[in-house]
């Protein structure tokens, strides 16, 4: 069980930002209820859109291939997902396989104009007057991940597919959010040579 509490110095009002999750995990089977992230391959972190990285952008480049979902540990984090994540993992044919879907739901911090249109997502979480902490219940985001993972003794391949929708329709002049509705999805390899040589490679797509 982890829990996460967190105020801004600069907000005038008592409510913080909250985080939390419960995980079960046996030599097969991790499972997370509450924030989580979920990595996938080399290539892509697939993040919310409140990533510090970068507010406008679903993925982001990993720092080192991982196939896996884990806690949120800290308010810094972000937390990626809201909801439920499961990962499996199993061997078959001398090769592991790591299997994994998430599922989340929740309300996203976002600006709404005067006739619906979602505007932009504000660059901080923290609400320092009423109108933001009225956008913090903004819009309501839906988002899907999967990730298929196969490994063998030097080499790795993966794919990845990821579905995010908000209930609002994207106002014109939001030119950084992409469409109200989308999937992406994206392929990693990587395989070590010898002499200490690994190849990488990465496949990232917008599904139109």
């Amino acid at each position: 069980l982890a829990l996460s509490y967190g105020k801004h110095s600069g907000e005038s009002y008592s409510n913080g930002m909250v985080h939390g999750s419960i995980q079960y995990a046996n030599n097969h089977l991790k499972l997370i209820i509450g924030d989580h992230s979920l990595e996938h391959g080399m290539g892509g972190l697939l993040a919310s859109g409140i990533s510090i990285a970068d507010l406008t952008r679903p993925t982001q480049r990993a720092l080192r291939w991982s196939s896996s979902i884990r806690q949120t540990t800290s308010l810094i984090e972000s937390s990626n997902f809201r909801g439920i994540g499961m990962q499996y993992l199993f061997e078959h044919t001398a090769m592991k396989h790591i299997v994994g879907i998430s599922y989340s739901q929740r309300n996203r911090h976002a600006v709404i104009n005067d006739v619906g249109l979602l505007t932009s997502f504000p660059s901080i979480t923290y609400a320092r007057t009423d109108q933001e902490l009225n956008q913090r219940e903004g819009t309501k985001e839906i988002r899907v991940a999967m990730f298929h993972t196969i490994q063998s003794d030097n080499s790795s391949l993966s794919v990845a597919g990821l579905y995010q929708s908000y209930a609002h329709a994207i106002a014109p002049t939001a030119y950084t959010i992409g469409e109200q509705e989308q999937w992406m999805y994206s392929l990693d390899m990587q395989s070590d040579f010898l002499n200490g040589w690994t190849l990488t490679g990465n496949i990232y797509r917008d599904w139109e």
